[in-house]
């Protein structure tokens, strides 16, 4: 990382995750396009790209003869690919062990995550409940059955909208190959097999009751991948630290960070310009994929209520102070679309007292097009952090109890 002087080779080092990492601590101001995840039939939920701004010192490389010290916080990047997408990580601290150590502690946090919940190998705690005998009580590791736990709250106050148990629909469309279109029959079974209900989450035991693979991590991952980091690098003298993973963005310690939204047609192009403090910000949005347009299917984020592609357009971003949380939350509320999604968010404001780990505030940015128009609509909380990059994007912040949509 950093800039490489001519001629000279950059030391990297070996990590116990294995991932290496440069001897070099300088860092440059950057400005990252972040692609959509590699994985993108893996799971009914997509992020969409975002531009990521982030400003740092030029600082001199300790490591060549006659260079000056470096002096006060040091600040390391490091980048790897984490649960079929884009891992950046940008940790800073008092000085160079403790930063490397930090880095290295949330990488092992995510890599745990990922072995924990990828359904795609075999040998995960995931992929092993979706095998397990019928019926048979499974003993969930005190982790998984939080994020498990967590999963069943927000299915149940999305009402549906948010469902981890849709294996079986992914299957029917063939969202982790090319796509397909299922017969009626075949799509009836599959969404009668797809349900949260189908499972049964009790005392840190979890049961699940259908023949077929019933959960399914794409629209939790992530999330839950951030969140475990977010715990490692507290327990390290990291001072600050900014986590992307495939588009979601989760920050540890004080400080601000400036994040560029695209435009949800033109992926390239940055609309929107969000100062950000803390929390995590996560993005989902119903683009179409080649394969999927070849196989007829409009989108790949499945509506867990109808087992259809959900037909919502333009891009949903959620901030919570969970990434956990936002995970889910992008996911249900694109699938709710405008008019249903922000009603719940407002419910949610007008009967929240207060910010709680259980009841946290909840913030939305609907991005779409209408006419020749980009509408931005956000939540009041967004009011002073948030604008507009061009003129022809509508920014509004409707006031508690306004209706943007009809």
């Amino acid at each position: 990382m950093g800039d490489q002087r001519p001629g000279q080779s950059e030391d990297r080092l070996p990590s116990l995750s294995g991932v290496s990492f440069s001897k070099k601590e300088a860092t440059i101001s950057f400005l990252l396009l972040r692609l959509s995840p590699i994985c993108c039939y893996s799971s009914p939920m997509s992020v969409l790209p975002l531009l990521f701004l982030g400003l740092g010192a030029l600082q001199a490389d300790p490591g060549v003869q006659g260079a000056p010290a470096i002096n006060g916080p040091v600040t390391i990047e490091r980048r790897s690919g984490l649960m079929g997408t884009a891992l950046r990580l940008s940790v800073t601290a008092a000085d160079r062990p403790t930063a490397l150590a930090a880095s290295e502690a949330a990488l092992v946090a995510l890599l745990a995550a990922q072995r924990r919940l990828s359904t795609w190998t075999e040998g995960g705690e995931l992929s092993e409940l979706n095998s397990a005998p019928l019926g048979a009580p499974q003993t969930l590791s005190p982790l998984l059955d939080r994020e498990l736990t967590r999963c069943a709250h927000w299915w149940r106050a999305t009402a549906g909208a948010f469902d981890p148990a849709l294996a079986p629909l992914v299957a029917a469309w063939g969202l982790r190959g090319r796509g397909r279109l299922p017969a009626s029959a075949e799509l009836a079974a599959a969404r009668e097999a797809s349900t949260w209900q189908r499972g049964r989450l009790i005392e840190g035991t979890f049961t699940r009751n259908t023949h077929q693979p019933l959960l399914e991590e794409g629209a939790f991952g992530k999330g839950a991948g951030l969140a475990a980091a977010l715990l490692a690098l507290e327990q390290t003298g990291a001072q600050a630290a900014l986590l992307d993973l495939g588009g979601q963005i989760a920050l540890h310690g004080p400080g601000e960070r400036a994040l560029h939204l695209a435009d949800p047609v033109d992926r390239q192009r940055p609309v929107l310009e969000l100062v950000m403090t803390g929390g995590s910000l996560a993005t989902s949005g119903n683009s179409e994929r080649s394969s999927a347009r070849a196989a007829g299917i409009r989108g790949h984020i499945l509506d867990p209520r109808t087992g259809q592609p959900a037909a919502t357009t333009g891009s949903y971003t959620v901030w919570t102070p969970s990434p956990l949380d936002a995970d889910c939350l992008s996911t249900a509320l694109f699938v709710m679309g405008p008019a249903q999604a922000w009603a719940w968010v407002q419910a949610r404001r007008q009967n929240q007292e207060s910010s709680s780990t259980t009841n946290p505030v909840v913030e939305l940015i609907i991005l779409d097009w209408h006419g020749d128009k980009l509408r931005a609509v956000a939540t009041p909380g967004f009011k002073g952090r948030l604008r507009a990059l061009s003129h022809d994007i509508e920014l509004t912040f409707p006031l508690d109890g306004e209706v943007p949509w009809k």
